[in-house]
């Protein structure tokens, strides 16, 4: 009988070991490479010249807010906008890689002004996230439409067409 009690406190031992690797608060590797976008980022954008990748405008701020199941909201301080001519923006994300994500947005450009149409502004984002979550880059491309949907070109030196972002995860102080 020996036998038999020492095979059981193996089985058990083995169970223990299981059981504790698949505590409730034990996560998937995917699933906290996921969370690592999820929150809201204070993050300054850079418009460029996409072929000559000279700087158009300034650099401005924005917060971007990527919520669980995969939607985007975000506000900026554009200065290339009128007051009241941009939205906030919102779209969708999901994850492309271990801490790369891919992203659209969508805001609308409310009234003709400068060298922006009244339409819509989308944005395609290519991000990637810090090995520590705490820092993002986000490579964009920018494209424009009128108030028919018509692709509207981007007109260096007025019009981006691409972009830069560098920002830091919002925390609790």
């Amino acid at each position: 009988m020996k036998p038999n009690l020492r095979v059981i406190r193996v089985a058990l031992a083995l169970v223990a070991v299981i059981a504790l690797g698949s505590e409730p608060g034990a996560k998937a590797p995917s699933q906290q490479s996921q969370k690592a976008l999820q929150g809201t980022w204070r993050v300054t954008v850079t418009p460029y010249n996409c072929s000559t990748r000279m700087l158009i405008g300034v650099p401005f701020h924005a917060l971007l807010t990527f919520a669980r199941g995969g939607t985007l909201s975000g506000a900026s301080s554009n200065s290339g906008f009128q007051p009241g001519q941009y939205s906030a923006s919102f779209g969708i994300w999901k994850q492309t890689g271990q801490r790369t994500y891919s992203a659209v947005s969508d805001a609308f450009i409310l009234f003709g002004g400068g060298p922006f149409p009244a339409g819509t502004q989308e944005i395609r984002h290519s991000i990637h996230v810090s090995a520590n979550g705490q820092r993002l880059v986000d490579d964009a491309s920018v494209h424009y439409f009128d108030v028919n949907d018509v692709p509207v070109p981007p007109q260096a030196p007025l019009i981006p067409g691409c972009a830069t972002a560098a920002g830091q995860r919002l925390e609790w102080p």
